[in-house]
């Protein structure tokens, strides 16, 4: 029996000068990133990678993605009740600010 990893703590992206600047340039009212992230039997996130087209998203906004999502913190996936490290895919939007 396997359930799996569920958010406890879900910090936003901290949105600084450099993700302002970027999403100036977002054409459109958002941009969804998603990341991929190995959730370890601690419940911290232990491993992150891109999960949307990196050509479609600005590098400073996928920066934000990730910082956030190292903040955030899991009850772990359980396999046969015994706690243990799981896949979650977490996805972050940013407002847009440019023309469309």
């Amino acid at each position: 029996d396997y359930r799996p990893p569920r958010p406890i703590e879900q910090p936003r992206p901290v949105i600084n000068l450099f993700v302002r600047q970027a999403l100036a340039d977002v054409r459109g009212s958002a941009v969804q990133v998603s990341v991929e992230i190995t959730v370890d039997a601690n419940g911290r996130v232990s491993s992150i990678k891109p999960f949307t087209a990196t050509d479609s998203v600005p590098k400073r906004l996928w920066t934000a993605a990730a910082d956030a999502a190292k903040r955030w913190k899991f009850e772990p996936a359980r396999l046969n009740g015994q706690a243990v490290a799981g896949p979650m895919i977490l996805t972050f939007r940013f407002a847009g600010t440019g023309a469309n």
